[in-house]
This record gives C-alpha cells, structure tokens and sequence, in this order.
C-alpha cells in the first residue's frame, strides 16, 4: 500500500516536487548572485576603463605644459594607472595607459597622438585583462629605487621589499657597512669625489648580481656612467616630490646630510634643480607627495610586475 500524507498526496511524489522547488530556488538564487557579480565586474571594468583614458587625458596635458617625457604611475579616482610614452617616427607619440582595478580587473588603452598639436590621431583599441607590451628585456632583471634624499626610497623600498621576492640592497647602506663609519664621516675624510668612485664600484657590484631591489642615494645620478648601467640593467623608478615636501621630511630627522649643510631651503631647491633632468631616463616616475607608503608600493610592484 502507498504511502500518503494527511492530504492524500504519494509521499514520493511529495518529496520529488520538494527537491525539484528546492533545486529551482537554489539555481535562481546562484544565477541572481553570478548576475550580480558580472554586474559588479562589468562596472569595474568601465572604471578602470575610465581611468584609463584619464591617463591618456593627463599625458596629454602635461605634455603641452612641457612636464611629460616619460613613462609614469598615476592614481586616477583610486584606480593606478600606468602611462607609457613612445616617440614614433612622424612626429607621433605611442600611448599605452594600462588600468589595474579591483578583482585583477585590467584595462588597457592604446593612442596615437600627433607630438606637435597633441591630438588624437588614432585610438588603436581596448584590450582586458591581458598585457599588449612586449616583455622586459631579461637584461633588465632588476628594479631599482632613485630619487632625490627626502623622496622616500628606502621607506618606499622597505615596503616594496615585503611584497616582490627579491632580496633588498641599499647602496648606502652597503657602502657603509663596507667603511665602517658613517656617510658624513667618509665625506669629512675624503671627499666627495672619493665617495662618487666608490658609489660606482658599489653599484657595478650590486648590478652584477642576480635580480635585486636596490635603493639609492641621492646623487647616484651625477655620473653618467652610473645612469647608463640602470638605463641597461634595471626597471628604474624616479621618486619624486615637491620641493617643499622634500624639506617637510628633512626637517623631521635627524639625520646627517653632508650635501646639505648651510641654508636647508636654498639647498633644497638647489640640488632639485640641478638634477631635475638627470632622472628623466627612469622608466617610470612615482610623484610621493601627498601619498600613503602602501599606496605607492602597490602601485611601483604592479609596475614592475607588468614588466617581468
């Protein structure tokens, strides 16, 4: 005998409508929950879509303002976006400004832009969520800090150095331990020139080792030997800052700065315009002022990462 419940109904056939309600409630709650994540990533990818275009936007105006000559992180409405300029032959500049949102959202954007009037030539396309640049050349296996001093890079670096796996080197504090005594002491002793010479040999050795995050000093720029051998083996970020910020941060340490002995302010401003243009062959430059340590790591290791 069949077994029925209080109204009459099979029993089996009870529990078969049960699970198949029970199963259409469950396949229309998953398919609303996908339908609202697709919705949620469709939103993220016009944002960063956006901002990549801002980036585009700003080269363009910095360019006219004769403050654009190289390759840059921006952070556009909280979305960091990586601009890369190319001079092409015709008077053309290649842009390619790369996105990276939330949820490994990455938008990029492609452009030729005339170099004389700065307008749109051709938009050569969107691309998502994959890398349109050719890899990084495996000479340059390392990724290197430089900067004026108050800029942040060995902050910056420290930061940087939780997040790549490459050990972290300082070429000042190398050249220090090398010593024995203190940067200001050396200068004392022997002389800028003498610390120049050694700062060189310091950062041939460290480029000759395998992929390293290296910071630096200040002034590793001034000899174009030094310049060649990170235009040739490293992804170089330039951190930069306002002047006024840079003395911001000199005047809460009390660290010895030979180079800045006398009027703070006036060497300040000096220095940062006699080596302004020494830092232009970075591959990217990082403008620190204003901005969070996390910030700026995450945004120079996603850099970087496009790059190896």
């Amino acid at each position: 005998m069949r077994q029925t419940d209080e109204r009459g109904f099979a029993l089996p056939a009870v529990i078969a409508v049960t699970t198949l309600l029970f199963t259409l409630v469950t396949f229309v709650a998953a398919l609303a929950v996908r339908s609202h994540e697709a919705g949620r990533l469709y939103e993220e990818r016009m944002r960063v879509k956006y901002a990549a275009e801002t980036g585009i936007a700003k080269m363009q105006q910095e360019w006219a303002l004769g403050q654009r000559k190289q390759d840059t992180l921006l952070d556009v409405g909280g979305v960091t976006v990586y601009v890369q300029v190319e001079e092409k032959p015709d008077n053309a500049l290649h842009v390619v400004a790369t996105g990276y949102g939330e949820k490994g959202v990455q938008q990029t954007i492609s452009a030729l832009i005339d170099q004389k009037t700065l307008a749109i030539i051709n938009w050569i396309g969107y691309h998502g969520n994959k890398k349109t640049e050719a890899p990084m050349e495996h000479s340059k296996r390392h990724l290197v800090l430089i900067g004026m001093m108050g800029t942040g890079k060995t902050t910056i670096g420290q930061a940087i150095a939780a997040q790549v796996p490459l050990p972290w080197k300082d070429t000042d504090q190398a050249l220090v331990a090398k010593w024995g005594c203190s940067i200001a002491d050396f200068f004392a002793l022997y002389g800028e020139e003498r610390f120049r010479e050694e700062e060189t040999q310091m950062l041939e050795a460290c480029l000759a080792e395998p992929s390293l995050l290296l910071t630096t000093g200040g002034g590793i720029v001034l000899r174009e030997q030094n310049r060649q051998l990170l235009a040739e083996r490293a992804f170089v970020v330039h951190l930069d800052a306002e002047p006024e910020e840079i003395i911001r941060r000199l005047t809460q340490t009390n660290e010895e700065r030979p180079l800045l002995k006398g009027d703070l302010r006036q060497r300040v401003y000096d220095i940062y315009e006699a080596r302004r243009e020494l830092y232009r062959f970075a591959d990217v430059r990082v403008d620190t002022t204003g901005k969070s340590i996390d910030e700026m790591a995450t945004a120079i290791v996603r850099a970087w990462q496009d790059h190896v």
